[in-house]
């Protein structure tokens, strides 16, 4: 055997055990599907090929399966993290810490964060602590546009795959006062979107564009919001901001998605007749600034009462990527349904933002499921299995490696000397 066919045998041998696909029978676990299915006190899940095949009450075990016995342990899908600055700030502040907004005025719609997500950062199994299994990675905008960039669907996966981060799920838009003042922000956002149907329809050949100085970058961006093939989040919080946004985006051709909307519950009906979904976090409520005013506890319930679709966001900085679910328990606390509460962090997101065959527990879905020793939305219950594509992954994170190599030492040094002083 050559040296180059000895190190390709080698090679593959050592990727195997991550790319052979396993036939997986999880049995006896309370399951919270996320579906319409609902839950099942006593249940099975079957896995095939890292896509789950059948849930039912029993489920007789394949040949091959791997059987895990989770003996009244609760099920639910992986978690979802809908603004997250996941993999592109490690901490806030720092040189090269953070790369959540464009620093190029002529990049800011084209500022995508897929290129820069790093999938090693040191929050990702802290992520994973908390059962997310995916995020959506959202850039913020910077000084001076509104615009903030092309978020990604990041996977947070234990083992290095290319498909991990998926490029332009959505457009992310910031309501904020700029240097031209608050007056002119929604004639210059309705002009903007003008050029960028002209550019849209026309391309390289259309004429004259009104708005401002584009670059190129920017206009090919939003080609594809435009056209409704990816939606547009907008930040925006106060009531009478978003009934605007509701009257000037009734004309396009955009899929809107209202992010904030501390003060949605005043305007609910509208947003439910525009069929625009909302994400909300149910912390914002008290007045943190004059666009919140109106900011209230029930907030979550009332737009859900009203027909609202509810995804829950909230903890976005990196290292809070994980505390999802208790976001979604603290709005359950406000009054919105449990079930609903598990879909807003599941379904609700994998929904509006077209991700693909994730967010529930039914046949068909990808095998991304979280593993709990109780309720998952009440804080001491812990996470003990997550698997992603039907791959168990690890739940250490840098902390525990961190503990494992300095608290023994610490623990020998004071029972040596009888207290820390000494």
């Amino acid at each position: 055997m050559t040296k180059v066919s000895l190190a390709i045998f080698t090679l593959s041998w050592l990727i195997l055990p991550t790319t052979l696909a396993d036939t997986l029978l999880l049995k006896n676990a309370r399951i919270i599907t996320a579906s319409d299915t609902g839950s099942l006190n006593k249940g099975d899940v079957l896995i095939t090929d890292g896509v789950i095949t059948e849930v039912a009450s029993s489920i007789s075990a394949p040949n091959d399966a791997k059987v895990f016995d989770y003996n009244g342990k609760t099920i639910t899908p992986g978690f979802i993290n809908s603004e997250s600055a996941l993999g592109i700030s490690e901490i806030n502040g720092g040189a090269n810490a953070s790369e959540s907004a464009s620093k190029d005025k002529a990049i800011t719609a084209a500022y995508n964060v897929a290129d820069i997500v790093n999938p090693f950062s040191s929050a990702v199994p802290v992520a994973r602590r908390g059962g997310v299994s995916s995020a959506i990675i959202a850039p913020r905008s910077s000084r001076d546009s509104h615009y903030a960039g092309l978020a990604a669907w990041f996977t947070t996966q234990d083992s290095f795959n290319p498909d991990a981060v998926i490029p332009g799920k959505v457009m992310f838009w910031d309501l904020k006062a700029v240097s031209a003042g608050r007056g002119a922000t929604f004639p210059r956002l309705r002009a903007e979107l003008e050029d960028a149907a002209t550019f849209a329809q026309a391309g390289d050949k259309a004429g004259p564009l009104k708005a401002k100085s584009w670059s190129r970058y920017d206009l090919k961006a939003l080609v594809p919001v435009m056209q409704g093939d990816i939606p547009m989040a907008f930040r925006v919080n106060r009531a009478s901001d978003i009934t605007a946004l509701i009257t000037l985006l009734a004309s396009t051709d955009i899929k809107p998605v209202f992010v904030g909307v501390a003060e949605g519950w005043m305007v609910a009906k509208q947003l439910a007749d525009a069929k625009i979904p909302v994400v909300v976090d149910p912390t914002d409520n008290m007045p943190g600034n004059f666009d919140m005013l109106n900011a209230a506890n029930q907030n979550i319930t009332l737009m859900h009462k009203a027909g609202v679709k509810i995804v829950i966001g909230g903890p976005t900085s990196a290292h809070d990527a994980g505390k999802i679910r208790y976001f979604a328990g603290m709005a359950v606390g406000n009054g919105l349904p449990y079930d609903e509460a598990i879909k807003a962090i599941s379904a609700t997101p994998a929904e509006v933002f077209n991700l693909t065959n994730v967010g529930q527990i039914k046949p068909g879905m990808r095998a991304d499921i979280a593993v709990w020793d109780g309720d998952p939305l009440e804080p001491l219950s812990q996470i003990t299995a997550l698997f992603i594509k039907g791959q168990a992954q690890s739940l250490e994170t840098r902390q525990d490696q961190l503990e494992q190599r300095y608290i023994p030492n610490a623990i020998n040094v004071y029972g040596e000397t009888g207290s820390q002083g000494e």
